[in-house]
């Protein structure tokens, strides 16, 4: 089954999916913890999420941008979200490979990931 439209109010059934695909789509929400709500509420018990196509900021991207932030305003800022603001023309915003983890653990999923050249791919199982 494919859904096209807001994926803040998916039209589904509660516990309706055993697998949710997202490709290319999360890094666009803004309020992830409202798309992961969401998305759990429509995933089976046992169910799995996979979001495939996301930013990976690397530690190497995160030094060079503090780096930058220093040469170019001459004050060091270590706020990975200050060196690392929404786009707001492409609509992405960046988030950690920790921060992912923390997402789908608060909502209780087991989660692994792939880095995939500058993406990545995750999957986490609802338990």
């Amino acid at each position: 089954m494919t859904y096209s439209g807001s994926f803040y109010e998916l039209g589904f059934e509660n516990s309706s999916m055993d697998i949710v695909f997202m490709s290319q789509a999360f890094h666009h929400a803004d309020q992830p913890l409202k798309l992961l709500s969401e998305i759990d509420r429509v995933t089976a018990k046992g169910g799995s999420v996979i979001l495939s196509g996301e930013n990976y900021v690397s530690m190497y991207s995160q030094v060079k941008r503090m780096v930058k932030t220093f040469v170019k305003q001459r004050r060091f800022c270590s706020n990975f979200y200050e060196n690392f603001p929404a786009d707001n023309i492409s609509g992405d915003h960046y988030y950690r490979l920790a921060d992912y983890y923390l997402f789908f653990s608060l909502l209780g999923y087991k989660v692994s990931h792939k880095i995939v050249g500058n993406s990545l791919v995750l999957m986490a199982v609802k338990l």
